[in-house]
Protein backbone atom coordinates (compact mmCIF):
# COMPACT_ATOMS: atom_id res chain seq x y z
CA UNK A 1 0.00 0.00 0.00
CA UNK A 2 1.35 3.61 -0.92
CA UNK A 3 2.51 5.90 2.01
CA UNK A 4 0.44 9.14 2.56
CA UNK A 5 3.41 11.34 0.96
CA UNK A 6 3.68 8.50 -1.74
CA UNK A 7 -0.28 9.13 -3.07
CA UNK A 8 0.32 13.14 -2.38
CA UNK A 9 2.65 12.73 -4.71
CA UNK A 10 1.47 10.66 -8.03
CA UNK A 11 -2.02 10.66 -7.59
CA UNK A 12 -2.40 14.53 -6.28
CA UNK A 13 0.55 15.69 -7.78
CA UNK A 14 1.56 17.51 -4.87
CA UNK A 15 4.88 19.64 -4.88
CA UNK A 16 7.27 19.07 -2.42
CA UNK A 17 6.03 22.41 0.03
CA UNK A 18 2.81 20.64 -0.53
CA UNK A 19 3.73 17.79 1.23
CA UNK A 20 5.81 19.19 3.75
CA UNK A 21 2.39 21.06 4.88
CA UNK A 22 0.47 17.98 5.21
CA UNK A 23 3.22 16.92 7.08
CA UNK A 24 2.69 19.28 9.10
CA UNK A 25 -1.17 18.59 9.62
CA UNK A 26 -0.12 14.79 10.65
CA UNK A 27 1.46 16.68 13.61
CA UNK A 28 -1.90 17.06 15.70
CA UNK A 29 -3.76 14.66 13.62
CA UNK A 30 -4.51 12.05 16.06
CA UNK A 31 -5.40 15.15 18.93
CA UNK A 32 -7.64 16.46 16.17
CA UNK A 33 -9.50 13.31 15.84
CA UNK A 34 -9.44 12.46 19.07
CA UNK A 35 -10.97 15.66 19.71
CA UNK A 36 -13.35 15.99 17.40
CA UNK A 37 -14.73 12.64 18.39
CA UNK A 38 -14.74 10.96 15.07
CA UNK A 39 -12.75 9.70 11.48
CA UNK A 40 -10.47 12.86 9.92
CA UNK A 41 -9.52 12.30 6.66
CA UNK A 42 -7.34 14.56 4.17
CA UNK A 43 -9.04 14.41 0.38
CA UNK A 44 -7.32 15.94 -2.51
CA UNK A 45 -8.38 16.17 -6.42
CA UNK A 46 -7.26 13.79 -8.51
CA UNK A 47 -4.02 15.42 -10.70
CA UNK A 48 -5.20 15.19 -14.11
CA UNK A 49 -9.18 13.95 -13.54
CA UNK A 50 -11.56 15.11 -15.70
CA UNK A 51 -14.08 13.95 -13.79
CA UNK A 52 -13.34 15.60 -10.51
CA UNK A 53 -12.62 12.74 -8.19
CA UNK A 54 -10.81 12.92 -4.74
CA UNK A 55 -7.98 10.66 -3.62
CA UNK A 56 -7.89 10.06 0.45
CA UNK A 57 -4.34 10.68 1.24
CA UNK A 58 -4.72 10.21 5.14
CA UNK A 59 -6.91 8.62 7.64
CA UNK A 60 -6.86 8.78 11.24
CA UNK A 61 -9.55 7.30 13.18
CA UNK A 62 -10.47 9.03 17.03
CA UNK A 63 -9.72 6.56 20.34
CA UNK A 64 -12.52 8.23 21.64
CA UNK A 65 -15.21 7.17 19.47
CA UNK A 66 -16.17 4.54 17.17
CA UNK A 67 -15.22 4.52 13.66
CA UNK A 68 -17.83 4.40 10.67
CA UNK A 69 -15.29 2.61 8.76
CA UNK A 70 -14.53 -1.05 8.46
CA UNK A 71 -11.37 -0.95 5.97
CA UNK A 72 -8.47 1.34 5.73
CA UNK A 73 -10.01 4.70 2.98
CA UNK A 74 -6.61 4.94 2.54
CA UNK A 75 -5.88 5.19 -1.28
CA UNK A 76 -9.81 5.61 -1.74
CA UNK A 77 -11.03 7.79 -4.72
CA UNK A 78 -14.83 9.17 -4.63
CA UNK A 79 -16.61 10.46 -7.54
CA UNK A 80 -17.83 14.11 -7.37
CA UNK A 81 -21.21 13.61 -6.89
CA UNK A 82 -20.37 10.86 -3.54
CA UNK A 83 -18.92 13.44 -1.72
CA UNK A 84 -21.07 16.88 -2.07
CA UNK A 85 -19.35 18.51 0.70
CA UNK A 86 -16.26 17.94 0.02
CA UNK A 87 -16.73 19.19 -3.41
CA UNK A 88 -18.03 22.53 -1.98
CA UNK A 89 -15.82 23.11 0.22
CA UNK A 90 -13.10 22.18 -2.81
CA UNK A 91 -14.63 25.08 -4.87
CA UNK A 92 -15.76 27.67 -2.63
CA UNK A 93 -12.72 27.53 0.39
CA UNK A 94 -15.16 27.91 2.97
CA UNK A 95 -16.26 24.88 5.81
CA UNK A 96 -19.21 23.29 4.76
CA UNK A 97 -20.59 20.94 7.14
CA UNK A 98 -23.97 19.26 6.89
CA UNK A 99 -25.27 15.12 7.59
CA UNK A 100 -25.68 12.32 5.15
CA UNK A 101 -27.44 9.21 5.61
CA UNK A 102 -24.75 6.34 5.49
CA UNK A 103 -24.56 3.79 2.37
CA UNK A 104 -24.48 0.11 1.85
CA UNK A 105 -20.80 -0.21 2.89
CA UNK A 106 -21.49 1.04 6.89
CA UNK A 107 -23.48 0.49 9.19
CA UNK A 108 -26.70 2.11 9.45
CA UNK A 109 -27.67 5.22 9.98
CA UNK A 110 -26.87 9.60 9.88
CA UNK A 111 -23.06 10.91 10.07
CA UNK A 112 -22.33 14.55 10.80
CA UNK A 113 -19.91 15.47 8.46
CA UNK A 114 -17.53 18.95 8.50
CA UNK A 115 -15.26 19.50 5.33
CA UNK A 116 -12.61 22.28 5.11
CA UNK A 117 -10.24 23.53 2.64
CA UNK A 118 -6.25 22.43 2.95
CA UNK A 119 -4.66 25.42 2.10
CA UNK A 120 -0.98 26.76 1.66
CA UNK A 121 -0.37 30.44 1.19
CA UNK A 122 -3.60 31.10 -0.22
CA UNK A 123 -3.48 27.82 -2.98
CA UNK A 124 -6.08 24.85 -2.07
CA UNK A 125 -4.46 21.92 -1.89
CA UNK A 126 -7.57 19.43 -0.04
CA UNK A 127 -10.22 19.45 1.71
CA UNK A 128 -9.98 18.05 5.24
CA UNK A 129 -12.84 16.47 6.57
CA UNK A 130 -14.23 15.04 9.66
CA UNK A 131 -16.89 11.91 9.84
CA UNK A 132 -19.03 10.85 13.13
CA UNK A 133 -21.96 8.50 13.68
CA UNK A 134 -24.84 11.07 14.46
CA UNK A 135 -26.49 10.88 17.87
CA UNK A 136 -29.68 8.73 17.59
Amino acid sequence: MASPTDLARTAAGFDSEAIEHMQRLFRSWGLFADLSLGDVLLLAPVANDPRGSFVVLANVRASTAPTLYSHDPLGDRHKPENRPLVVEAWETGRLVSGSVELGPHFPQGTAEIVAAPFQIHGRRIGVVLRERRAPN
